[in-house]
């Protein structure tokens, strides 16, 4: 991917979408790796269009076992093998569960009850 170009998660498409300097998608990808169960949320692409990766506690948990690292993979979009390039340390504690109203405690806002 050339430097004038910016790849954004397109959650709601469930694709990564590549946007050019004339802010048109000029292509799409997905985070799908191979022999990985899930698609994966990459956070960075090389010059050669590789993808880098964190693999996610929950698919390295064995036995029960929690991992106290995580591998940093890389990867070609459906082609070649899956790479572990680092590791990072992994987090000792689960994150906590996601709130509906996260994105309105900045504004003071609260959501709306239905009743009232």
């Amino acid at each position: 991917m050339s430097g004038d170009s910016l790849m954004v998660a397109d959650d709601g498409n469930n694709r990564l979408a590549v946007l050019g300097p004339d802010l048109r998608i000029h292509r799409t990808a997905n985070g799908r790796a191979p022999g990985i169960p899930a698609e994966l949320s990459p956070r960075a692409v090389d010059s050669k269009g590789r993808f880098y990766a964190v693999i996610p506690a929950w698919m390295s948990i064995t036995r029960g076992i929690i991992p106290d690292s995580l591998p940093i993979v890389r990867f070609t979009p459906g082609a070649g093998p899956v790479e572990t390039i680092a590791r990072i340390k992994a987090s000792p504690e689960p994150p906590p569960p996601p709130r509906r109203d996260r994105h309105l405690s900045g504004l003071g806002l609260r959501p709306a009850i239905p009743g009232r």
